[in-house]
């Protein structure tokens, strides 16, 4: 009995850090910062803190020994092992092209649907984003504002859709005066540990039996096609020993 109540608390101890949002801080407005946020821990990644330089113990030469004579190996013949074929190269075999290429999509697929629910686990708390597009020619600033809102917004309209997010100010201004492009942002953002591993297995799960029943059905069609040539090749040889006998005759 205690040995299942240890068990259960840690289980219950486990669950509860892994319920403990990972935050995640960056912005750049003149100079880039990274850091990173859990429970009281506070990590920068960039610029990285000042570390104290540890001394290096000076370690003593160690004596020479004297050169054991070295006795000449004897040469072992090579071991050939018969390798059997991969099976991607059997799958390529008895479906082609088109089977492959069907794999990718049914691969893509699942994990585009993963992701979608793995992304349901970040929190965007803060975006702040301010582009000014420059070139110092103005009809080269607005084909460059152009090309520059047909990049950014698709990508983050996706991302804003796939996570949880609020307090997002996003502009991109031309500046048809200026001669350099600038910009700036601040993010926040969260992580749940739990979810994110919970969504993570879900997308394996079903990857992994997306996989093994293509495989399967792969098997059952390359027997088939076996069982139909063996029994082709039975009818082939009875109607050439029937041929002999009429010969004979």
């Amino acid at each position: 009995m205690k040995v299942l109540l240890i068990i259960l608390i840690i289980i219950l101890a486990i669950v509860g850090i892994l319920s403990v949002p990972f935050h995640i801080y960056s912005e750049y407005k003149g100079s880039f910062v990274l850091y990173l946020r859990w429970l009281f821990i506070k990590l920068y990644i960039y610029p990285p803190e000042d570390k104290k330089k540890k001394k290096k113990k000076e370690k003593k030469p160690e004596e020479e020994k004297p050169e054991e004579e070295k006795k000449p190996e004897e040469e072992k013949p090579e071991e050939t092992k018969e390798k059997g074929d991969n099976f991607i190269k059997v799958f390529y075999d008895n479906q082609g092209v088109p089977g492959i290429i069907e794999l990718i999509g049914n691969i893509a697929r699942k994990l585009r649907k993963g992701l979608h629910k793995m992304g349901r686990s970040f929190y965007i708390r803060k975006l702040w984003l301010r582009i000014n597009v420059a070139d110092g020619d103005a009809a080269n600033t607005a084909v460059k504002y152009g090309k520059v809102c047909a990049g950014v917004y698709p990508s983050l309209g996706y991302i804003l859709d796939t996570v949880h997010s609020k307090n997002c100010s996003i502009k991109i201004n031309p500046d048809f005066l200026g001669s350099k492009s600038e910009g700036a942002f601040d993010i926040h953002l969260f992580i749940i540990p739990s979810k994110l591993i919970g969504s993570a297995i879900k997308m394996g799960l079903s990857l992994g039996a997306e996989i093994i029943k293509i495989f399967i059905s792969n098997i059952k069609s390359a027997n088939k096609s076996k069982v139909n040539t063996a029994v082709k090749a039975d009818k082939d040889n009875q109607n050439n020993n029937t041929g002999k006998v009429e010969e004979i005759q």
